[in-house]
């Protein structure tokens, strides 16, 4: 017994290994399941500025939902306006021209934030809407050249 034993396992495991080492049949792709040529998938990612105003619309207490200072935060939202009437913009949901100001990783800001900031109801900022060309970064970035939304928006 232990001699076909001894004989028939190393045999068995030499045919599953030259079964396994096979190459498999492989599905047909169809060319629209194809990545289009000159797509990245992931990587780099790159922007289309588009310069313009943006008009502060209303500023209305933050939701104890949502992202915000302790104590409380503001919701700001604004319309964005671009300097070349004839840009497309691309992304942004139903309303692409309307946005809404964070800071520090995506805070609402505080009262006194906005208040040293003055940012307060049609107030105008010179302002940038960045929208993807390409890769699977943010859709959409918003920059504000006089306010500094990298700073902690809870003072």
């Amino acid at each position: 017994m232990h001699l076909r034993s001894a004989v028939l396992g190393p045999v068995v495991i030499t045919l599953l290994t030259i079964a396994c080492s096979q190459p498999q049949p492989q599905p047909a792709q169809s060319p629209a399941a194809e990545e289009p040529k000159g797509r990245i998938a992931g990587g780099p990612c790159e922007y289309v500025d588009v310069v313009g105003k943006c008009t502060i619309a209303k500023i209305e207490a933050a939701s104890a939902d949502d992202f915000q200072c302790e104590g409380g935060s503001k919701k700001v939202s604004f319309r964005f306006v671009p300097d070349d009437a004839s840009a497309k913009l691309e992304y942004g949901g139903p309303d692409p021209a309307s946005g809404m100001l964070t800071a520090g990783g995506g805070q609402h800001p505080s009262a006194g934030w906005l208040e040293a900031n003055s940012v307060q109801e049609g107030a105008a900022f010179d302002c940038t809407r960045r929208q993807i060309e390409h890769g699977t970064c943010s859709p959409v970035v918003w920059e504000f050249a006089a306010l500094k939304l990298d700073e902690a928006p809870c003072r």
